[in-house]
């Protein structure tokens, strides 16, 4: 085993049972932590690693749902506006739950356990998406270079193409590579290059596939909000928002917010950013969500927010599917963001 994993599994494991998350949550007190979740799949889901690898099953999303009640104090997205406006305090210890997208598994396999230990969660949904039989272009990809017919699959860039492996895992292996392309070209040329992959339809007719990524239609969504559910905007379309020219990236905060306001009746002041690393937003484009009207951005890169931090730049911590029990104590005790410092010189990003 590598060093940095091995040393971050030992550091993760004794933390967790010699005391350290402990000291490190009292430490992180008032800092408020952000968890993004993508989706939540029932516990007997089939699909293979490769396309579930964002999502987590039910019983493990219930576990960390009693950890967080446990060692922290859940809030809603509206006392986090609150205490950012100071017309509130926020407990010690505050924790918002998050997901991205709009999936209807959500509804059905998240919803209820948030419900059962009285959680709340902000539900940041793809407008253009919702109620649409379509997927997101980033798991488009995937599918489109998985189930790949020809020997030689094009590549985004300099028309070159290469020998596509028939092994399935390999093929996964491709279809990281490429989609890590496809993040930083501009929108047009990514939108170019999935028109030349389509051809073959999607495997729609698979059970898991449903599961995994068919959207809320808008009465589902109104659905979530009169349980108590706040629903953000995640974009119309799911761009990099960096990478869009400016006009489009007020056509995408504008008229996802508009969307929301007139299905809802409700105000949308918050808005999570497609991908959110450090690539896929800038202060020009929470400036630019601010004259749009939002009052909360979030990003997905993972460091400490603090009572400074902008309130259209909080960071969050992605929860994915293959998480180790230990890492996510980790990371919710405040030891990861200063762990991984050290241990790991990448950033973690949530696709």
């Amino acid at each position: 085993m590598p060093i940095k994993p091995l040393a971050k599994s030992v550091l993760f494991s004794a933390a967790r049972h010699l005391g350290g998350n402990a000291l490190w949550r009292r430490m992180s007190r008032n800092r408020p932590l952000m968890l993004c979740y993508h989706g939540v799949v029932s516990d007997d889901y089939r699909g293979d690693a490769y396309r579930s690898r964002g999502v987590i099953f039910r019983r493990v999303f219930r576990e960390q749902l009693e950890t967080l009640a446990r060692f922290c104090n859940p809030i809603s997205a509206r006392d986090l506006l609150a205490w950012k406006q100071g017309e509130a305090e926020l407990p010690p210890r505050p924790v918002l739950i998050t997901f991205d997208d709009g999936y209807r598994n959500v509804l059905t396999n998240a919803l209820p356990e948030l419900t059962r230990l009285g959680i709340p969660a902000l539900i940041n949904v793809t407008t253009g998406h919702i109620g649409e039989a379509r997927v997101l272009w980033p798991q488009e990809l995937d599918e489109r270079i998985l189930g790949w017919k020809s020997k030689m699959l094009p590549l985004p860039e300099n028309g070159s193409e290469i020998v596509l492996p028939a092994d399935t895992v390999a093929r996964a292996g491709v279809a990281a590579r490429v989609r890590a392309v496809c993040k930083r070209i501009p929108n047009g040329l990514r939108g170019s290059y999935l028109e030349r992959l389509r051809g073959d339809p999607l495997p729609c007719d698979q059970e898991w596939f449903h599961e995994l990524y068919d959207f809320s239609t808008w009465e589902e969504v109104r659905k979530q909000h009169r349980q108590g559910f706040e629903i953000g905007s995640h974009t119309v379309s799911h761009p990099i928002l960096t990478r869009l020219a400016p006009d489009e990236v007020d056509t995408e905060l504008r008229r996802s917010k508009a969307t929301i306001e007139r299905e809802l009746g409700a105000e949308c002041p918050w808005i999570a950013y497609p991908n959110g690393g450090p690539a896929d937003v800038s202060e020009e484009i929470a400036r630019r969500a601010k004259e749009a009207g939002y009052k909360i951005g979030l990003t997905l890169i993972e460091r400490p927010n603090t009572p400074a931090t902008d309130p259209l730049l909080f960071h969050r911590l992605c929860v994915l599917g293959n998480l180790p029990v230990n890492v996510f104590h980790a990371k919710i005790s405040g030891l990861y963001w200063h762990a991984k410092r050290f241990l790991d010189d990448s950033t973690d990003v949530c696709a």
